[in-house]
């Protein structure tokens, strides 16, 4: 999935700077003699590894895409590592929130406003019916 579409398309796109930019063949050549790879996706395709980057596919079997997974879950870790963090975190949060609501709602002296036509009274002060309608 992630192979493909924008990131293909990015790793052809360095591919062709490489020819005349110094620092991006640097980087190429750097990253497929650690990644012991050729390619984004096909070692043998001459848009994703040309000549001139001297990447020899007969001896580096593995596609970057494969490094770059690799090499990102290791320093990310597993999506449901993640996913669980992030939804204790968002927990924790809300719990807070509520905690910190019923605290100010301790302190909170609502008063009772008269709009003229009706009476507006707050919800913690009603104590009856009679309340409610002003009587």
């Amino acid at each position: 999935m992630y192979k493909k579409g924008e990131f293909l398309q990015n790793w052809e796109q360095l591919v062709e700077d490489a020819e005349t930019d110094e620092a991006t063949m640097t980087w190429i050549t750097d990253t497929q003699t650690t990644g012991e790879c050729c390619g984004w996706l096909d070692a043998d395709s001459s848009t994703e590894n040309p000549a001139y980057l001297n990447c020899d596919s007969s001896t580096n079997t593995e596609v970057c895409s494969d490094y770059f997974k690799e090499n990102m879950s290791s320093l990310f870790g597993s999506f449901e590592t993640i996913a669980v963090a992030l939804a204790s975190v968002q927990f924790v949060m809300v719990f807070v929130t509520f905690v910190l609501i019923c605290r100010l709602k301790e302190f909170y002296e609502a008063e009772t406003v008269n709009y003229g036509d009706f009476i507006k009274v707050p919800f913690n002060k009603i104590k009856n019916v009679d309340d409610l309608l002003g009587r």
